[in-house]
């Protein structure tokens, strides 16, 4: 816009756009789940914070996208852990791509497009909703509709430096969504058949070469680390599966049985578990991946009717206005967060208006790279699956279309004939009907039982257990039986102390969800807590054949067999758990004592003195292994590790009482009082005064001490 007044336009759509986000983050920042991450965005949350400590993916394969991760991390390590920066950014890239939508709306229609694209990308509810998460959804999409900007300004046969760039941007996008990938192949045939393309060969190279150097650091991280080559993430044959399966509806479901997330599980885990249990050998991630595959392929050849019907049930969820949800569900968070109802755009404004502007854009010839992008996600939605916010990047870029569709129907109603009218608007009206007259995918109840339990985990994160149970409680009314809530109300009683209900909870979870380990393990815990410990153990073992590689059920079912006597079978627990896990001290202190106890005194001394050497000398290792020192008399060699614990930690209490008893043993009275004096220098109450009196009673008494 040149004129004075296009730029004013231009400047209060990015003002309104920037004032709605504005009133967005002024409410949804004291909302429970903007302060405590749930689901994709906790899993976000969690690895970016052990990327920031150091400790890095935990996966040898990406099991996730991982651009946004490593992204999130980078604002953890400069800002410190926590929501409110990289939201922020999130909001402002929000306004960017209004802006970017601005540029590419004007490419397509002219001016007066350009600004109504501005003004709907800018408060189009969906894409507003997900920038105050902790998901790469306001990323992706400013990446996506800088690539289609730069893709609109290359000319055909120019300018073969914007498609090595365009590549790079192709590539960065897959590392935040890998269903960019599909793109590739549409710019490649846009190339080739371009009349106006020369050196064909060349460009396509130099888009592929950008899309390589982009996504390169992810393919030689898992072939270096996991020795698997993998493109980007590993995740792709789950998801497919997850879309093509005789129990599929066409949005996201889990296969065969719920998968927690967390960023060791990262909807791998039991994929994982269940795949390697089908081959009956153990599997690389890639083989993990093409397994599920293989299992939808294998479907889809079995049933291909099915399949059909499910590709239109598909297709129809994907132009529905519905927004279904996965990690939260936009209706109910409009009730929650009031600022959201004031962005006035919706899916269904937006695919009429959209599906109209692409017969406008068709029939000029522009726009190539946009259809072709919108063909791409759509191709995409067909082979996976569809939800509100895998569909964002598809319903932005339909934006630019729709505002060139308005402009063209404004332009009819105002120099058109009667029948261009009527045909214009029957046309428009028909597509407002086709995709605002039925909802499709999870039923509303469902999707806010979903959003209830989500709410009520950040509830009880926060603090408020009473509104968190009434929210679990609420989805259980909703959708009875549903595992999750189960589960989650069984956590919340547990914290409470409310133990027996706790553990109905827990087994109401397990009834439906058998292979339901979390609630198995906590079950377990409330078993145990009860000195029921042979039940405690048996959930245990079952969690464990679900979870084999969790050091904690094995440490869990260690003190369960600990506490029932059987030393022997929790040495071998713990010495599992400490196997995977082999920094974990407090692991080591119960296997050293579960060998004690079995009378194994030599293999205690050794386990930890291995700890020592694995872990660092510690205080508490230092003193344990001057007991076991003592127990077996040598005493000297006892007092050395005694000292070595006071000499690390000057106020480990424990050291110092194990010193005044030997010297006390000893017959050195006086060095024994000197010892526990110490530990009245920085805490006076300490119960070590009545060993002081006994000291000072023997010495009255004449005599030198005693046994301990």
């Amino acid at each position: 816009m040149r004129t004075r007044r296009g730029a004013l336009l231009l400047a209060g759509a990015l003002l309104l756009a920037a004032g709605l986000r504005i009133a967005y983050f002024a409410e949804v920042r004291a909302h429970p789940l903007f302060l405590h991450p749930a689901v994709d965005a906790e899993v976000n949350d969690r690895l970016a914070r052990a990327i920031a400590e150091g400790e890095g993916y935990p996966l040898d394969v990406f099991a996730t996208n991982p651009f946004y991760p490593y992204f999130l991390a980078l604002f953890y390590a400069i800002f410190g852990a926590g929501p409110v920066p990289i939201v922020l950014f999130q909001l402002l890239l929000g306004v960017g791509s209004a802006l970017l939508l601005f540029d590419i709306g004007r490419r397509l229609g002219g001016a007066p497009a350009g600004l109504l694209a501005v003004l709907a990308g800018g408060l189009y509810r969906p894409a507003l909703f997900y920038e105050a998460f902790l998901l790469p959804t306001a990323l992706g999409v400013f990446v996506n509709l800088l690539l289609l900007a730069l893709l609109l300004r290359r000319r055909p046969g120019a300018s073969h430096a914007k498609l090595f760039a365009a590549g790079i941007l192709l590539g960065v996008g897959t590392l935040i969504q890998g269903n960019l990938l599909l793109f590739f192949p549409f710019l490649l045939g846009w190339i080739l058949f371009a009349r106006e393309e020369t050196r064909k060969a060349r460009a396509s190279l130099l888009l592929l070469a950008g899309l390589l150097l982009a996504v390169s650091p992810a393919t030689i991280r898992n072939l270096v680390r996991g020795n698997d080559l993998v493109l980007v993430s590993s995740h792709s044959g789950i998801n497919f599966y997850m879309g093509n399966n005789e129990k599929a509806a066409g949005v996201f479901a889990f296969p065969d049985e719920p998968i927690p997330l967390s960023p060791e599980n990262i909807n791998i885990r039991d994929s994982r578990r269940i795949a390697e249990a089908g081959t009956g050998r153990p599997l690389k991630a890639s083989e993990v991946s093409w397994y599920w595959t293989r299992r939808a392929l294998d479907w889809i050849r079995g049933d291909p009717g099915a399949y059909l019907a499910l590709l239109g049930r598909k297709a129809v969820l994907h132009w529905n206005n519905a927004e279904a949800p996965d990690n939260a569900d936009l209706s109910f968070f409009q009730e929650e967060i009031p600022a959201l109802r004031l962005a006035p755009f919706a899916f269904g404004v937006i695919a009429p208006l959209g599906v109209f502007g692409l017969a406008v854009l068709l029939r000029r010839r522009r726009g190539s790279p946009v259809l072709l992008f919108l063909a791409a996600q759509f191709l995409s939605a067909l082979l996976f699956y569809t939800h509100s916010r895998y569909r964002i990047p598809f319903s932005v870029a339909l934006i630019p279309p729709a505002a060139v569709g308005t402009a063209a129907f404004a332009g009819v109603l105002r120099r058109g004939g009667w029948a261009p009218r009527l045909w214009a608007t029957g046309v428009l009206a028909l597509l407002f009907v086709l995709v605002n007259g039925g909802s499709f995918g999870a039923g509303k109840g469902i999707a806010r039982a979903y959003s209830l339990v989500h709410l009520a985990n950040g509830l009880l994160a926060s603090g408020e257990s009473g509104e968190a149970e009434a929210a679990y409680r609420e989805a259980l009314r909703l959708l009875p039986g549903y595992p999750t809530a189960h589960y989650g109300l069984g956590r919340l009683l547990q914290l409470d102390g409310r133990t027996a209900e706790a553990a109905e909870e827990y087994r109401a979870a397990i009834r439906g969800s058998p292979a339901f380990a979390e609630a198995r393990a906590n079950l377990g815990t409330v078993y145990h807590s009860l000195g029921e410990d042979e039940k405690a153990a048996e959930e245990y073992r079952e969690a464990i054949r679900l979870r084999p590689a969790s050091p904690e059920l094995r440490y869990n079912l260690g003190n369960a067999l600990y506490d029932m006597g059987r030393f022997g079978e929790a040495a071998a627990e713990y010495a599992a758990a400490a196997e995977m896990d082999p920094r974990n001290e407090r692991i080591v202190r119960n296997l050293v004592n579960a060998l004690e106890r079995g009378g194994n005194l030599p293999q205690a001394e050794r386990t930890i003195r291995e700890a020592i050497a694995r872990i660092g000398s510690t205080a508490d290792l230092h003193n344990r292994l001057g007991d076991l020192l003592e127990k077996e008399e040598r005493e000297e060699e006892a007092m050395r590790e005694y000292r070595r614990a006071v000499e690390i930690d000057p106020r480990h209490s424990a050291a110092w009482n194990n010193i005044g008893l030997l010297r006390f043993h000893k017959g050195e009275v006086d060095a024994a009082i000197e010892a526990w004096r110490t530990i009245l220098d920085y805490d006076p109450e300490s119960p070590v005064l009545a060993n002081i009196r006994m000291a000072e009673a023997a010495r009255a008494e004449g005599r030198e001490g005693g046994s301990r």
